[in-house]
């Protein structure tokens, strides 16, 4: 799902908060791409400083808690469609699709939260009020600090997880951190799944 790809403030060709020092909020990856990668992964090549602790949030447990404390507020996010896009020189990328896309049996198969990203777009003035209402429930949800799950990588240590199901942010930190990511889509994990974990 494309080639590999470095991660640092050092690094300054991309208008992008992951190239920063600061402290990046649990989200989604790629929610401005049709085709978001279905599996992300990060390699530690250089750590020297404070901080930088990866954060994960399973974003499938929190929908499901929702259904069953809001379900109507699950319901919102699941119909409204949230586009979101990235714009840079030579590139401007734009996809739509719900927080919680469900399949046909209403289990959840993806979850797409990207406040950096989230393009604006209006309702009518009912509609986007119960958006938000249940978008700010879920976003309180994700950055509740009991929901995380906290890993601190190290040089030479590797992070792989499913970009449709669990956030990802980072603490703020100060010092030198160099990263190497990569994307891989779905339909081939998927595939892995069926044939080497399943039998099939």
């Amino acid at each position: 799902f494309g080639g590999l790809w470095s991660i640092s403030a050092e690094f300054t060709g991309h208008e992008d908060t992951a190239y920063t020092t600061q402290y990046l909020e649990p989200h989604t990856d790629s929610t401005y791409s049709h085709d978001a990668p279905g599996l992300q992964g990060f390699l530690c090549q250089v750590f020297d400083g404070q901080g930088g602790e990866s954060i994960l949030v399973d974003g499938f447990a929190l929908a499901e808690q929702m259904r069953r404390e809001e379900p109507e507020l699950f319901s919102i996010l699941s119909e409204v469609v949230v586009p979101g896009r990235y714009i840079e020189p030579g590139v401007h990328l734009r996809a739509e699709r719900p927080v919680f896309r469900l399949d046909d049996a209403g289990s959840l198969r993806q979850v797409s939260f990207n406040n950096y990203d989230r393009a604006p777009f209006l309702l009518p003035r009912d509609r986007m009020k119960a958006f938000y209402r249940a978008y700010k429930d879920f976003h309180a949800r994700i950055v509740a600090r009991d929901n995380w799950l906290t890993v601190p990588l190290r040089s030479g240590m590797a992070l792989i997880f499913d970009n449709w199901r669990l956030l990802h942010g980072r603490m703020g930190y100060s010092g030198k951190r160099v990263f190497c990511g990569c994307y891989h889509n779905h339909e081939d994990f998927e595939s892995a799944l069926r044939t080497h974990c399943l039998g099939q």
